[in-house]
């Protein structure tokens, strides 16, 4: 039941937790690269290229399901960084830009928490736990997203970061499917201002939690 990501649904996500992109399938007529199909094994222990579902609790003790992208299992300073969250929000997926984002003044705390109806500090920090269907460090597996990082890293510092922490990411355990080929690929989590912007849909719906290379 393949899909592209911003058609999941929340009764998707319930009813397989974590998805993986299809790359091995991108060329097939139809699709492209944010295509993704359900995991069906867990307790996973690689979330590589992979998003995952759960239920999030808003500051204000609300809770809602979510799409959690770019978490490396083996590193909290990474997944704080570069960690993308969608909410299922009437019945579409409405998501957070990083501050490092070319669309953080549309898409960031602010804006989400007025799509929301509520104010920042209402919806943030903002809680999640992934640990009944991934094995990591228990600070990524049980985690927070602020509205604002305690420190923002420059672009080298980021560049630096990625391939580490996909490096330091917990072995496959042998019942999960193989990983999608290639590693993270560092540039691909910096915005280029130079890009064209994405489909709207995939933009304001899906948030930049497309596969890495």
């Amino acid at each position: 039941m393949p899909k592209p990501v911003d058609q999941l649904t929340a009764a998707d996500l319930t009813a397989f937790p974590v998805w993986e992109y299809d790359l091995n399938d991108e060329a097939t007529d139809g699709r492209d690269e944010t295509w993704v199909r359900p995991v069906e094994l867990y307790p996973v222990a690689d979330l590589a290229n992979r998003i995952i579902g759960t239920s999030v609790t808003l500051h204000n003790g609300v809770r809602m399901v979510a799409r959690l992208g770019n978490v490396a299992l083996g590193s909290e300073t990474a997944t704080r960084e570069f960690l993308t969250l969608n909410l299922w929000h009437r019945d579409q997926w409405t998501g957070l830009a990083r501050y490092f984002d070319v669309d953080h003044a549309r898409r960031g705390p602010r804006a989400l928490s007025q799509q929301l109806g509520l104010t920042v500090d209402g919806v943030f920090p903002i809680l999640y736990d992934i640990s009944a269907h991934a094995q990591g460090l228990e600070a990524v597996l049980r985690g927070s997203v602020e509205a604002e990082p305690k420190r923002r890293l420059s672009e080298n510092e980021r560049i630096s970061l990625a391939p580490r922490a996909w490096d330091d990411q917990h072995g496959r355990a042998a019942s999960d499917p193989p990983r999608p080929r290639g590693l993270p690929n560092p540039q691909s989590l910096i915005p280029n201002p130079q890009s064209p912007i994405p489909n709207p849909q995939s933009l304001s719906h899906a948030g930049p939690d497309c596969p890495r290379r």
